[in-house]
């Protein structure tokens, strides 16, 4: 008899039409095979950490079989089971795989619910931990004391406490998570071991609508399998240098960050977003972007940045071009010469609702002829002849997308003749 959250699996697969060449997929055994290669059990589990290729061959114990696509869709990491052609050994393989599963779903099961009041251990496509209710420190201390017959978990979850202001060093005992929510909450410090037993098990840090002050940055690099963390509406003052080859998602928006030193993001070697948005950044030093090989968006909108330097967003030569350039919503009324150097097609500047009013040709045509899109709705912007270059210029006048000037008019409608005065 499967084991209900294993049924459910094998059902998700049939259903998506696995298949393997030279054999049929046998749910039941794809399951249990799956179960002895020590690969996770559910299948949502199997997307999120293997959606780039499907892996060429996997060994479950003497048996080695081949991963499938299913339906041409993300590749999922399956342990497939071929057609009962191998005999007596394949059997053998089978059972010891069916004893493993067995060993394994009874492994991952709940404390005794009134061992962990007032948290809540839910177990359903995996095991998930929500202590919302929790009074104080010592009761969250106090949960992990209990006896967790599994200390693998896959999320902790706190929504609106308000008892909770520091995440002390070892609260969580031996238990680790791969995912850590906690959300409109008291909570002001994440103490430096507080995590420490999900060092090699986080893949999202998730806090938000807390007043979060304090986080052991310094330990980013520590957490091997982390992707995304996000600290939203908290209170971040400030970052030390920060490293990690696995994160690839930064949120930080609406926190108190009034300055970036140039290093700051340089060993992020796998980021692709930085959302610094609705922070309280004042200027930007050059070179602070230099150095992130896979930076596609950006986002520094809703600060309090005037100006922009040359070099503000000097890119390397190795380094690909963001997608997204947001600066909205600032009060930048200066940009110089190579503020974007390096910037290349196919980005997009955003540039909407900041205070320029000219758009210097030595700044902006070399920009624009690299096919750079910059947007600048809510500029009031001088149309004299400090604008004829880009009015007389068709192909580029296409990437200065919601331009007008100051008295209204958009600059896609202005006649070029009347700037024939302007020589």
């Amino acid at each position: 008899m499967l084991p209900p959250e294993t049924r459910r699996t094998c059902e998700h697969l049939a259903a998506r039409g696995g298949q393997v060449e030279g054999g049929q997929v046998r749910c039941g055994a794809v399951c249990y095979l799956c179960a002895a290669c020590q690969v996770h059990a559910h299948l949502h589990l199997w997307e999120a950490a293997y959606s780039s290729h499907a892996l060429k061959q996997v060994s479950c114990h003497s048996t080695t079989t081949t991963a499938a696509t299913m339906n041409g869709s993300i590749p999922l990491l399956l342990c497939l089971l071929l057609s009962t052609s191998r005999g007596e050994e394949e059997k053998d393989t089978l059972q010891t795989s069916r004893t493993s599963l067995t060993l394994k779903s009874q492994e991952m099961s709940c404390p005794e619910a009134a061992d962990i009041l007032p948290c809540v251990c839910k177990h359903e496509e995996a095991l998930s931990l929500e202590c919302s209710g929790v009074e104080d420190e010592a009761q969250l201390r106090q949960v992990f004391r209990a006896y967790f017959p599994t200390t693998a978990f896959y999320e902790f979850y706190m929504d609106g406490n308000k008892g909770v202001r520091v995440l002390e060093d070892g609260v969580f005992g031996s238990v680790s998570f791969q995912v850590l929510q906690v959300l409109n909450s008291a909570l002001e410090t994440v103490r430096d071991d507080a995590l420490t037993p999900s060092l090699r098990t986080l893949t999202h840090i998730n806090v938000a609508d807390s007043p979060l002050a304090v986080f052991p940055f310094h330990r980013l690099q520590e957490f091997t399998l982390l992707g995304s963390m996000s600290l939203m509406n908290c209170d971040v003052h400030s970052l030390p240098p920060l490293s990690s080859a696995s994160l690839k998602l930064l949120y930080l928006n609406a926190n108190s960050i009034s300055h970036l030193t140039p290093d700051v993001f340089s060993l992020l070697t796998a980021v692709q977003n930085i959302d610094l948005t609705e922070n309280h950044l004042t200027d930007i030093e050059a070179g602070t972007f230099t150095s992130i090989p896979r930076l596609s968006s950006l986002s520094l909108s809703t600060n309090m940045l005037s100006s922009l330097p040359r070099l503000t967003f000097a890119l390397a030569a190795t380094q690909d071009a963001p997608g997204w350039l947001r600066l909205d919503h600032n009060n930048i009324d200066s940009v110089e010469v190579d503020a974007f150097k390096g910037v290349q097609a196919p980005s997009y500047i955003e540039l909407s609702h900041n205070a320029l009013t000219t758009l210097q040709e030595a700044v902006w045509r070399p920009v624009m002829a690299r096919g750079v899109t910059v947007m600048l709705q809510g500029n009031a912007l001088s149309c004299g002849c400090v604008i004829a270059w880009l009015v007389r210029d068709p192909t580029l006048l296409t990437k200065a997308q919601g331009a007008r000037c100051a008295d209204g008019r958009w600059l896609t409608d202005l006649d070029p003749a009347d700037f024939d005065i302007c020589g």
